[in-house]
């Protein structure tokens, strides 16, 4: 997952939720996630979200500058 650090230990079975939560999120389907009090499913679930956004919005940051540098060096070409 990108180059975010989940920001605390792992607890038992959050690992294996990140993970589940991350790939359901790339593929787009739905996950059920049922765990008891304590385990972490909050931060679990967003963590992951957060992760694949920040990428998402890298890429596009990315490719939305490198468009943008091409468009002006293209109207540079043609004023010249």
């Amino acid at each position: 997952m990108s180059d975010l650090e989940f920001p605390f230990e792992y607890r038992e079975g959050q690992r294996k939720i990140v993970s589940g939560v991350y790939h359901t999120i790339s593929t787009e389907r739905q996950i059920f996630v049922q765990a008891p009090t304590g385990v972490g499913k909050t931060m679990s679930t967003i963590f992951p979200f957060t992760a694949r956004r920040s990428r998402q919005f890298m890429k596009q940051s990315i490719m939305g500058f490198s468009l943008l540098w091409f468009k002006k060096k293209m109207e540079v070409r043609q004023t010249a």
